[in-house]
């Protein structure tokens, strides 16, 4: 089952046409890569399938689930971020479901018998689950290690200027959220 399906596509800037007729689908495990002359709209797609800008023609369609996380090309270096921190930032969902789950934990282990308690771990940890179960990380980090950068690299205390990561933008699901 696809992913996304993008059915050509077309989008205008200041009323001239920047692309058009652009189509693809991906599979859960696909790649992808977008390569063109500066200004020919690579971006502009990736910020088409985050909801970030309007698709002008066409039609986008996501799996149930599916969301789409979106980091800039140029990551802010100000921001005190090592590479991995930066892009796991853009699963903030579900390091605030390991926390919940961490609670949880807490709470079942003050109070063993709470049916309530236990009910509402059993739901975080399946929705945990089905976003990978505790190997998410790794999941996401994948295209990082995929562009040669070592796990040394990702921990850096900021990043640097001579670790350019490009944009890390990836289609993955999440459990129970519709695309936005």
């Amino acid at each position: 089952m696809a992913v996304v399906i993008a059915s050509v596509l077309d989008k205008d800037v200041a009323g001239e046409p920047l692309f058009r007729g652009v189509s693809f689908k991906l599979e859960r495990r696909d790649r992808m890569t977008l390569a063109g002359r500066n200004g020919a709209g690579k971006t502009t797609l990736l910020r088409m399938l985050a909801s970030e800008t309007s698709v002008d023609g066409g039609e986008l369609a996501f799996e149930k689930g599916a969301r789409v996380a979106l980091h800039d090309q140029r990551p802010p270096r100000e921001s005190g971020l090592s590479l991995r921190e930066y892009v796991l930032a853009g699963c903030s969902d579900l390091v605030a479901l390991e926390e919940r789950l961490r609670a949880l934990e807490a709470a079942m282990a003050e109070r063993p018998d709470d049916r309530q308690v236990l009910e509402r771990y059993a739901t975080a940890q399946a929705r945990l689950e089905h976003a990978g179960g505790w190997n998410w990380r790794t999941q996401a980090l994948a295209p990082l290690h995929g562009l040669g950068f070592a796990d040394e690299q990702l921990d850096r205390s900021q990043i640097s200027s001579d670790i350019r990561a490009g944009t890390s933008d990836q289609v993955v699901p999440s459990p129970g959220e519709e695309h936005r």
